[in-house]
C-alpha cells in the first residue's frame, strides 16, 4: 500500500491500478484505462466447512484476477492478519489501517500467503481484499511460542556459560583480579558485561513486539517502548555488576566518602553506556537482516583471526562477543520462523544437530582425525643421546664435567610461569649453567615454560631491560603477561560449528600456538630482532647449537597411554615405552616450537586431540624404510596431554639420568649430575612428600592464616573518619564481600567432578616417580625442588592476572625454596 487510505468516494492510483471506495465502504479496482476489472475463479478456492470460516479474502494479480473467494479458518485467519499488520507498519513506518480494508503485497508477502492458503501464485498478487472477518486483527500465539522455543533455550545457556565462566571458575575469578590496578582490564570487562546485555535485552525488544502499533519515540511503537524500559531496568543490574571491575581500582584507605562517590560515578556511567547500548541495539535490529548480518561477520571475524582478536580484546570480551554473534544468528532465524510460519522443528532440529555432531567429533568421539598437526611431514633422525652428551661435556673442559637435567611438572600457565622464572633466575645468577644444561624433560605447561626458556637461551638479545630481575627473568615474566586463553575461546565459540559447514577456520590449538608466536614477536620489536624462535622449526633450534639444551617435551599416545616424546635428540633406546607404536614425533615432523610445546599441552575440553601420520618417507641412508620406524603404529596417531603419564616430567628425566651415568661409565668419565625438580602443584604436602623438607607445610600454613586474617571482620567500635588506621579497617570491612570472591579459601569438595579426579589423579601417579628420582640419584649428584606450593590463587588455565603473578613470585622467596637456590648457585660455582 502506497501513501494514506483513499477518503470515502475518493479514487487513488497505485501503480498501474485504481482503488475506488464506494460510499457503502466497499472497495472497487480500475485498470490504468478506467476499466473495472473483472474477477475469474481459481480451480480449488479452499475447502473449509462454513461453520469454521472466519475470514473471506479475494486475491487479484496484474493479469489474473482471482473472483471466487478463499476461506480461511481460525488458525489461517490470525497468521495471514499478523503478517499483514506486520508488512503495512514496516511499508508506512507509522500507524496503519485496519487489516480488513486493502494492501499491496510484494514477493515476501506473496510466499507467506501461499504457504497459508496452500496454493502458488505465478506473479506477486498487487492487491488483496478481506470481507467478512470473524476473528480479532492479532498475532497468532503459535508464533510467540516459537520464538520462545528457540531463544529462550539459547538465551538461558549462552547467559549461563558466561556467568559460570566468569564467577565459578578459577580462570574467571582471576580474570575479575586482573582489574587490580589495570584501567585496560576493568574497561574490557565492564564491556564484556555491557556487549551481552545490550545485544540480549535488545534482541528481545525486536523480538516480542507489536509491529502494528503506532510508532511512540525513538522511531519504537508503544509495546517496543514499554519493553525497552524493562530492559532498561535490567541493564541497571548488571551496570552494578559491571561496576565491581573497577572497584579494585580504589584504594584500601581511600576516605569512604570519596570511595562512594566514585563508585557511584562509575556505576551511574556504566548504567548510562549499557541503557544507551541496549536502545540503539533494539533500534538497529528492527530492520531486517541487521541482526543476521552482523552475527556472521562477528563470528566471522573472530573464527579467522582468533588470536590477533584474542590479544586486543582479552578472555571475557571475546566471549562476550562470540556469544553475542551466535544469539544474533538466532535471534534472525527466531524472526524469519516468526514472519514465514515455517514449522520450529524444520529449522531447529538441524541446527541443533549439527552443533551436537560437530562437538562428538571434536570431544567425545574424536573421530575422523581433524586437528592435525601443524609442520612438514618429512623423517629426519634426531641426534644421537651419547654422542652429543659427549660433545657436551668436552666443551667443559674439566675432569669432573657437570650437566644439569630438568624437569619441569605440569599446571598450565602458572607451570609454564613458575618453570620459566626458576631456570631464567638460575642462569642470571649463575651464567655458567648454561653450559651445563644438558636435558629437560616437561609435561603440559612444564613444556611450554621450557620452550619458552629454550628460547631466551637462543635469542642474542632480550625483550627487556634487567632492571631487578635478570634479562631472562624480566623477560619471561613480560611474556607472561599476555591473556592466550582469549585466542582458545575466539577459537572455541567460532571454530568448532564453522569448521563442520565450512573447513577454513583455525582449530584452538592453532590459535593457541599462533597467540604465543605473536606474543614473542611484541616482545622483539623493541630490540630489533627479526627471527621468532616460536614460529622457527623445532629441529633449527639445535641446527648451529648441536650441544645446547636438549628439551623431551612429553605427550601421551591416545591409543597406548603411553609417551610419545617430542625431542631433538634419538630416543630410542634409552626411553622405555610399553607402546607398540615407539617414535620421536619431532623425527617425523618440522613442526614450530609453539606446537611442539602445544602438543604436551593439549588439556581435554580446552583443546582437542592432535594427529599426525608417522609413515614418511625417511632422508637419511642410515634408515632402510620407513617401516622400519613406524613398526606397529597406525595410521594416524594422536597425542594428549602430557601429564596423563606423568604430571611431573620425572619418568623420562630418571632414564635420561641413568643413560648418563651409562654413557660415562662406558667412557670412563666422572660426571656429576644435577637434577633441578620444578613442580607446580599448589599443595604443600605433595612438594613435602616429594624431598621430605616439612618445612613447606609450615609455609603452606601461613599464607592459609593470612588469608584467614583477609576474609575475617575487624571489629571496632565509635567513629574516628580523622583516624588513618581506622578508615583502613572501615575500609577492610566494606570491602570482604569482594575479598571473599577475589581470594577465597581453598575448598575440600565433597563431591568432585571428573576433572578433579583426574587432576588428583595426574598428580599421585607421577609423585611415587619424582621420589624415585630422588633417591635412585647416586652421592655425588644433587638433587634440588623449586615448589610453587602456597600460590592457592594461581588458576589452572591460560591467562595470568599481575595479582597471581605476584603471589607466584613471593614463592620464589620462601625460607625453602631460597635455601634450595643458595645451595644450587653454590654448587653451580664449584
Amino acid at each position: 500500500m502506497k501513501g494514506s487510505m483513499p477518503s470515502r468516494g475518493g479514487r487513488r492510483q497505485y501503480t498501474d491500478t485504481f482503488v475506488e471506495r464506494s460510499a457503502d465502504g466497499t472497495l472497487k479496482f480500475f485498470g490504468a484505462d478506467g476499466r473495472e476489472l473483472t474477477f475469474w475463479s481459481p480451480k480449488d478456492p479452499g475447502t473449509v466447512a462454513a461453520a469454521d470460516r472466519r475470514a473471506t479474502i479475494v486475491v487479484r494479480q496484474p493479469r489474473h484476477i482471482y473472483r471466487e473467494p478463499f476461506y480461511l479458518d481460525e488458525q489461517q485467519t490470525k497468521k495471514l492478519l499478523w503478517m499483514l499488520q506486520s508488512q503495512l507498519a514496516r511499508k508506512n513506518k507509522g500507524p496503519t489501517a485496519p487489516p480488513e480494508r486493502e494492501f499491496d503485497l510484494d514477493d515476501r508477502a506473496r510466499r507467506r500467503l501461499e504457504a497459508i492458503l496452500g496454493v502458488r501464485f505465478n506473479e506477486i498478487p498487487t492487491q488483496l481484499e478481506i470481507t467478512n472477518l470473524d476473528y480479532p486483527p492479532a498475532e497468532p500465539e503459535d508464533h510467540r511460542r516459537r520464538v520462545l522455543l528457540i531463544t529462550l533455550p539459547f538465551l538461558t545457556l549462552f547467559a549461563a556459560l558466561f556467568i559460570y565462566v566468569l564467577v565459578f571458575t578459577g580462570q574467571g575469578v582471576d580474570i575479575w583480579r586482573s582489574t587490580d590496578g589495570d584501567v585496560w582490564a576493568a574497561i574490557r570487562l565492564s564491556a564484556a558485561m555491557g556487549v551481552l546485555n545490550a545485544v540480549v535485552f535488545g534482541s528481545a525488544v525486536a523480538l516480542f513486539c507489536d509491529e502494528a502499533s503506532p510508532p511512540r519515540r525513538f522511531g519504537l511503537t508503544k509495546s517496543e517502548f514499554d519493553l525497552l524500559e524493562f530492559a532498561i531496568g535490567l541493564s541497571f543490574v548488571t551496570s552494578l555488576a559491571a561496576s565491581f571491575a573497577f572497584a579494585l581500582l580504589l584504594p584500601e584507605d581511600v576516605l569512604t566518602l570519596a570511595a562512594a562517590g566514585l563508585t557511584i560515578v562509575i556505576a551511574a556511567a556504566l548504567i548510562v553506556s549499557f541503557s544507551l547500548a541496549t536502545v540503539l541495539v533494539a533500534v538497529a535490529l528492527r530492520r531486517r537482516f541487521v541482526a543476521g548480518i552482523t552475527g556472521v561477520v562477528l563470528l566471522s571475524a573472530i573464527g579467522i583471526a582468533p588470536a590477533e582478536f584474542g590479544e586486543w580484546f582479552g578472555s571475557a570480551l571475546i566471549l562476550s562477543l562470540g556469544l553475542s554473534g551466535w544469539f544474533l544468528l538466532v535471534v534472525e532465524l527466531a524472526r524469519w520462523v516468526r514472519i514465514s510460519g515455517i514449522r520450529l522443528r524444520m529449522i531447529f532440529l538441524p541446527c541443533v544437530g549439527v552443533l551436537v555432531l560437530s562437538e562428538l567429533s571434536g570431544c567425545v568421539i574424536s573421530w575422523p582425525p581433524h586437528d592435525m598437526i601443524r609442520g612438514a611431514q618429512h623423517f629426519v633422525p634426531q641426534r644421537d643421546f651419547g654422542k652429543t652428551l659427549l660433545e657436551s661435556v668436552a666443551q667443559q673442559k674439566s675432569q669432573t664435567p657437570t650437566i644439569i637435567i630438568v624437569a619441569a611438572a605440569g599446571g598450565g600457565i602458572r607451570a609454564s610461569y613458575w618453570t620459566s622464572k626458576v631456570l631464567a633466575r638460575i642462569v642470571d645468577r649463575a651464567p655458567s649453567a648454561r653450559t651445563k644444561l644438558f636435558l629437560a624433560s616437561g609435561v603440559s605447561g612444564g613444556s611450554v615454560g621450557l620452550s619458552l626458556f629454550r628460547a631466551l637461551l637462543t635469542s642474542p638479545n632480550h625483550c627487556a631491560a634487567a632492571g631487578e630481575l635478570g634479562r631472562l627473568e624480566a623477560c619471561a615474566a613480560k611474556f607472561h603477561e599476555q591473556d592466550f586463553l582469549a585466542g582458545i575461546i575466539g577459537a572455541m565459540v567460532t571454530r568448532d560449528v564453522l569448521n563442520f559447514l565450512i573447513p577454513v577456520f583455525p582449530a584452538r590449538s592453532v590459535a593457541l600456538e599462533q597467540t604465543w608466536e605473536a606474543r614473542w614477536r611484541s616482545l622483539e620489536a623493541s630490540t630489533g630482532e627479526t627471527s621468532n624462535p616460536f614460529s622457527a622449526p623445532f629441529r633449527a633450534l639445535w641446527r648451529d647449537q648441536p650441544t645446547a639444551l636438549s628439551l623431551v617435551l612429553n605427550t601421551t599416545s591416545v591409543f597406548g597411554g603411553d609417551r610419545l616424546p617430542i625431542s631433538n635428540l634419538h630416543t630410542d633406546g634409552w626411553l622405555e615405552t610399553r607402546n607398540s607404536c615407539n617414535l620421536n614425533i619431532a623425527e617425523h615432523i618440522d613442526m614450530p616450537l609453539s606446537t611442539a610445546a602445544n602438543n604436551s599441552a593439549r588439556f581435554p575440553f580446552v583443546e582437542e586431540w592432535g594427529w599426525f601420520r608417522p609413515t614418511a618417507t625417511p632422508q637419511d641412508k642410515n634408515v632402510k624404510t620407513a617401516s622400519s620406524v613406524t613398526n606397529g603404529c597406525k595410521a594416524y596417531e594422536g597425542v594428549a596431554d602430557g601429564g596423563f603419564y606423568d604430571n611431573f616430567g620425572a619418568a623420562t628425566a630418571l632414564e635420561a639420568y641413568k643413560k648418563a651415568k651409562a654413557v660415562a661409565s662406558q667412557n670412563n668419565l666422572k660426571l656429576r649430575v644435577i637434577v633441578i625438580q620444578v613442580t607446580s602443584d599448589a599443595n604443600c604436602e605433595t612438594a613435602a612428600a616429594i624431598d621430605g623438607r616439612t618445612e613447606r607445610v609450615a609455609e603452606c600454613n601461613e599464607v592459609l592464616s593470612d588469608r584467614r586474617k583477609l576474609l575475617a571482620p575487624i571489629w571496632r567500635f565509635g567513629f574516628h573518619a580523622w583516624d588513618a588506621e581506622y578508615r583502613r579497617d572501615y575500609a577492610h570491612n566494606t570491602r570482604l564481600g569482594l575479598h571473599r570472591f577475589l581470594y577465597p579459601l581453598p575448598k575440600e569438595n565433597l563431591t568432585p567432578g571428573t576433572l578433579e579426579v583426574e587432576l588428583q589423579a595426574r598428580s599421585i601417579s607421577g609423585l611415587g616417580v619424582a621420589r624415585q628420582l630422588r633417591e635412585s640419584l647416586a652421592p655425588s649428584d644433587s638433587y634440588y625442588q623449586f615448589s610453587i606450593a602456597g600460590a592457592i590463587d594461581a588458576p589452572l588455565g591460560w591467562a595470568l592476572s599481575k595479582y597471581s603473578r605476584d603471589r607466584i613470585d613471593e614463592r620464589l622467596q620462601t625460607a625453602s625454596n631460597q635455601a634450595e637456590m643458595n645451595r644450587l648457585l653454590a654448587d653451580l660455582a664449584r
